[in-house]
């Protein structure tokens, strides 16, 4: 009886310390900081390398729409900002491939920081010489959600990206719902994310 009693106790303890609080939506962490920190190197060692390549592959793909859309219809047009344009892309898939080698040494939250703004500066380069395009509504969107910055980072990265790209007030109604489905996805995905590492922990108990 007294065994089973300590059991239920340890075992309340274990659930204690694993809660997860939602003082605020905007930072969610854990009330331990043992396990916030095991969060987040669990985080970035199991479960960011599979959205960077998801980041990295998205990247690839524009930058190989927007290389087909150039030779297709703009080469001939604007020769010096296909140029750029093209330098741009170019050096999107090369920084791309050399974040996914520096990826395997992912332990620390700055390091993986410094990788999602090298894979996003091309991106944000390509934005501040062409706002028209679609390329600052797609780098929103990934600022959000495939990089590892935090929350209040991503909306001062964002809201940065808008003052300097923002040439027409026509787009600062499209700019601002954007945003606001990004800071959506952003919560939703923190919230998922923690509640299901919370959920794992508790298994293992």
């Amino acid at each position: 009886m007294v065994g089973a009693m300590k059991t239920r106790h340890f075992s309340s303890n274990i659930v204690n310390q694993e809660k997860w609080s939602l003082k605020s939506i905007f930072y969610p962490k854990f009330e331990s900081k043992l396990i916030e920190n095991k969060y987040l190197l669990s985080y970035l060692t199991n479960i960011y390398p599979s959205s960077h390549r998801l980041l990295v592959f998205i990247l690839i793909i524009h930058g190989f729409v927007n290389l087909i859309k150039l030779f297709l219809f703009k080469i001939k047009l604007d020769s010096i900002s296909s140029i750029i344009n093209l330098s741009l892309l170019s050096l999107s898939i090369l920084l791309n491939i050399f974040s996914l080698i520096l990826l395997n040494k992912l332990k620390k939250k700055y390091l993986s920081n410094i990788i999602s703004l090298i894979c996003l500066s091309p991106l944000i380069m390509l934005s501040c010489f062409n706002p028209f395009e679609c390329h600052i509504y797609i780098l929103i969107i990934l600022i959000y959600t495939l990089s590892t910055f935090s929350f209040f980072l991503s909306l001062l990265i964002s809201i940065i990206i808008i003052l300097f790209t923002l040439k027409l007030k026509e787009n600062l109604i499209l700019l601002l719902i954007v945003n606001l489905i990004g800071i959506y996805l952003n919560r939703l995905l923190d919230i998922t994310i923690r509640s299901s590492y919370n959920q794992l922990r508790k298994s293992k108990f």
